[in-house]
């Protein structure tokens, strides 16, 4: 839904390459596939804690390894819930914003 998201920002925007290579750095960065988040500062740790993309990669990934007790995985199942709730809104509103800003000329 994030990159759908970046996609339809192309109703507002005539070229969307910077928002969607900014959002595959956020999600290099906080998700864990460059480096494990515990590698990272306290600070750090808590800004990827607020933002979904460790919920795609790091969390998974703990679950496999053994390193996430069965009843936090009720919290990051529902926290995976919330974003894709989240993002769905978010994403109906920018394009029902979208489609009524488009202007289509010739056939």
């Amino acid at each position: 839904q994030i990159a759908l998201f970046s996609g339809f920002m192309t109703f507002f925007i005539e070229d969307n390459t910077a928002l969607v290579r900014l959002l595959f750095f956020l999600r290099a960065i906080f998700s864990g596939s460059l480096f494990p988040l515990d590698f990272f500062p306290l600070w750090l740790q808590k800004t990827a804690a607020v933002l979904p993309f460790r919920l795609m990669i790091n969390s998974p990934f703990k679950i496999f390894l053994g390193f996430i007790k069965p009843y936090d995985m009720v919290y990051i199942f529902a926290a995976q819930l919330f974003w894709i709730g989240f993002f769905y809104i978010i994403m109906k509103m920018v394009y029902m914003a979208g489609v009524k800003r488009y202007h289509s000329v010739g056939g």
